[in-house]
């Protein structure tokens, strides 16, 4: 059976490169040949790439690849490739555009309306499906898509029993509220409602019911102002407050390490704005820094408990947490309807809910001094991620839909 020839493009994002890299090693496992795009020579790339469909890339022809190839690119990367010569390529050669979107679909709404007409959206919640097919007509296709985790080869790097990692707790993402001001927009513009006292409550109301989604949230509040609005314009209004959800996010990851740090337990983090917390020179945390996506990988595999907070995914899950598995240590995450669908929980992870985060060091004290307890959770979580939750299975998943 002829394969169709798969197109990746890197060169933006190194965490987005590390994801390209695990699917296509999968892809070429399954016997697929490959074509990458890269965004800091692309057209030195297109040029290559013309040579192996048989057209050219940086010309308009008429031709149909729509069973010869197909693109797989994460967050919108080159979905408008070629169009400041007058045409999209996708949509000229009928090629599918597989869009894996790794952020809630708000962060991208520009981007996700002029995606190409042959473009199948993927997003890792299941939340963020029904709000793609609800706020964005123009995706025809869009699907739920796990994120998938990495693991590196034993022959390079051993899974060690937990007794023997250095690290207690280890924590892995920026603080956002840092770097979100540029998300932040002009309350002046507003009319008819008061911005600052909408981003007060709305927040508020997200920390005290951290199980709702952002988008769900303001649109309760933005009915309240009795504004009549279209679906065009509410989705406009939740993508202008979209940074709440950052904020969001960024208090219970600082409130998740910092309950632990001032409870007597160790954690070691890794990513910006940590440094600049009025508690980051408390002698139980450990500032590790800014590090590339490839090199947090490592640290896990030396860390007995891998602690997670969610992207304020509520029906998903994030790659820390089956990372985390994969290297094998014990998992300990907020919930989410998925992850509760697919773990046992004190089984094979240690799941906590926000709203009971006050509770989260009595979790991880218990743990920590039951090593043989921790062992066997930490031990049925990865394999069941190497079973069920690896890049490899993605791209099955994916290949059912060519």
């Amino acid at each position: 059976m002829k394969r169709r020839r798969l197109i990746f493009i890197k060169g933006i994002y190194d965490t987005m490169d590390l994801f390209t890299d695990e699917l296509m090693q999968a892809f070429q496992k399954m016997g697929y040949p490959l074509c990458v795009l890269d965004a800091e020579d692309m057209e030195q790339s297109l040029r290559r790439l013309s040579g192996l469909l048989g057209v050219s890339c940086l010309k308009k022809e008429e031709a149909d690849l729509s069973q010869d190839a197909a693109c797989i690119a994460f967050n919108n990367m080159g979905y408008n490739l070629c169009e400041d010569k007058g045409f999209n390529l996708w949509e000229q050669y009928g090629i599918p555009y597989y869009d894996i979107q790794m952020d809630h679909p708000f962060h991208y709404a520009d981007k996700i309306r002029q995606l190409p007409r042959t473009c199948r959206l993927y997003c890792i919640d299941r939340n963020h499906v029904a709000y793609v097919q609800r706020f964005f007509r123009n995706v025809r296709w869009a699907e739920f898509l796990p994120h998938g985790g990495t693991a590196i080869d034993e022959r390079d790097l051993k899974v060690l029993p937990l007794a023997k990692r250095p690290v207690d707790v280890l924590y892995a993402g920026s603080l956002s509220k840092y770097r979100i001001e540029l998300l932040i927009p002009d309350f002046d513009q507003f009319r008819g409602f008061d911005a600052g006292e909408l981003c007060s409550e709305v927040l508020q109301e997200l920390v005290r019911h951290p199980a709702r989604t952002t988008e769900e949230v303001l649109e309760e509040y933005l009915a309240g102002l009795e504004l009549s609005l279209t679906e065009e314009a509410l989705g406009e209004y939740i993508s202008q407050f979209r940074f709440l959800d950052a904020y969001a996010v960024s208090f219970f990851r600082e409130q998740a390490v910092r309950i632990l740090v001032e409870n007597g337990i160790r954690v070691a983090v890794y990513g910006e704005g940590w440094e600049r917390t009025d508690w980051c020179h408390h002698p139980n945390l450990i500032l590790g820094g800014k590090v590339l996506a490839p090199e947090v990988l490592p640290l896990m595999y030396h860390s007995k408990i891998v602690l997670n907070t969610m992207t304020w995914f509520k029906d998903g899950s994030h790659d820390r947490v089956f990372n985390g598995m994969l290297a094998g240590a014990l998992v300990v995450s907020d919930s989410s309807r998925y992850m509760k669908e697919q773990f046992a929980n004190h089984r094979e992870i240690e799941l906590f809910e926000l709203k009971e985060i006050a509770g989260l060091p009595g979790i991880v004290e218990d743990l920590l001094s039951d090593l043989p307890r921790a062992q066997r959770i930490a031990d049925a979580g990865r394999k069941k991620a190497m079973q069920e939750h690896t890049w490899e299975q993605r791209a099955q998943m994916i290949e059912q839909t060519f």
